[in-house]
């Protein structure tokens, strides 16, 4: 059974459930399983993501978390577009507030905060997260921003350059998604379980798992394989190896063999 853990101010169980292609029975299945949060969209399936979800038991049995700013009817980050969509997802889910409104894709404009407050203090929204988002916009808003959301998995290890060591500093909670990819090192270990894997590398770097639906066998087997546990040695291992080959800008300067040498001298 899935455990919880406090986030900002609320329960959330160890695995989020990634809704992008949702049905009743394996919304049933992480309910089962003792999973209560949620990440939808619009966007997912036309809105019929969220609409299983307002028909499914208790509002009080999940953590709901929704986006704007890619939807069919109401794209970006305006005004106009923002209300319309929580307005449209807030019936779709059948409540009266979103747990979590994620930016789902920031859209160049920096005059979202005042509208994402305002849905705040009335209510409708209780935290604000952002994905798809630059970390220098989130750390405008730090104030606003509880939230981050990256696209973390062996292969894919760029959000280590900015966007986690921004959330670590200004302490915002992270949610990892497209975490399962088996990457370049699992190439020479076809034997290794890349859900036992990837999970317990996420939970050690404390980045909570979005999980794909899927059947409750393999809920089954990501909840328990979350719990397993794996000599951190092996863990430091995967960690070394799947490294990024490509440092992008300023990283690649700072971290040169060069610069590191004159830092040292100097200390």
């Amino acid at each position: 059974m899935l455990k919880k853990r406090k986030l900002l101010n609320f329960e959330v169980s160890d695995l989020c459930l990634g809704c992008s292609v949702l049905n009743p029975k394996n919304l049933k299945s992480f309910l089962d399983l003792g999973g209560n949060f949620l990440d939808t969209s619009p966007l997912y399936q036309d809105g019929e993501s969220e609409k299983i979800i307002g028909k499914f038991g208790n509002r009080n049995d999940f953590i709901i978390g929704t986006k704007v700013g890619l939807d069919s009817s109401c794209s970006g980050l305006s005004t106009t577009s923002i209300l319309k969509s929580v307005d449209n997802s807030l019936k779709r889910l059948k409540t009266d507030y979103i747990d979590i409104l994620w930016i789902h894709v920031w859209d160049g404009t920096l005059e979202f905060a005042c509208i994402f407050e305002n849905l705040l203090k009335s209510g409708k929204v209780k935290a604000v997260g952002a994905s798809n988002t630059p970390a220098w916009v989130i750390s405008m808003y730090k104030d606003l921003f509880k939230f981050v959301q990256i696209e973390y998995n062996f292969n894919n290890r760029s959000s280590e350059f900015e966007l986690i060591p921004m959330a670590n500093k200004l302490n915002l909670n992270l949610v990892g998604r497209s975490i399962f990819d088996k990457g370049l090192v699992f190439n020479n270990f076809s034997f290794l379980d890349v859900s036992l894997l990837t999970l317990q590398w996420l939970k050690n770097k404390n980045i909570l798992p979005i999980v794909r639906t899927g059947s409750k066998q393999n809920l089954i087997k990501n909840v328990n394989n979350y719990y397993k546990d794996i000599h951190p040695s092996f863990l430091s291992f995967l960690d070394k190896g799947t490294k990024p080959d490509t440092i992008i800008h300023p990283h690649n300067v700072i971290n040169s063999v060069t610069v590191q040498r004159i830092l040292k001298n100097i200390k």
